[in-house]
């Protein structure tokens, strides 16, 4: 005798949609953790770059500022930096009507 004629329809039709079901649901079970731990690496590969990209931005102000300082500190003022005077005042403390 053969399984179809021991217990029937009723449990060929369960293990037929059992197979089914299973070669469904197993293969994108498994492309759901591919793509979850795809993009938890291209997110961690971004995170990188922009601290990559934000510590030679630093770095790039620190230099700046370090030879703006030098330049300042080994040579003065600019030379030909225009001197900005005070505006002219009358004895009562206004500026001077122009006429």
């Amino acid at each position: 005798r053969t399984a179809m004629e021991v217990r029937g329809t009723p449990s060929f039709l369960y293990f037929l949609a059992l197979v089914l079901l299973g070669s469904y649901f197993i293969p994108n079970l498994a492309l759901a953790v591919i793509n979850d731990k795809y993009h938890g690496a291209l997110e961690k590969h971004y995170r990188r770059e922009m601290q990559l990209a934000e510590e030679e931005l630093e770095r790039r102000r620190r230099e700046s500022l370090e030879r703006a300082g030098a330049a300042l500190f080994n040579h003065g003022p600019a030379k030909n930096a225009k001197q900005i005077e005070p505006a002219a005042t009358t004895t009562n403390g206004n500026a001077p009507q122009s006429r």
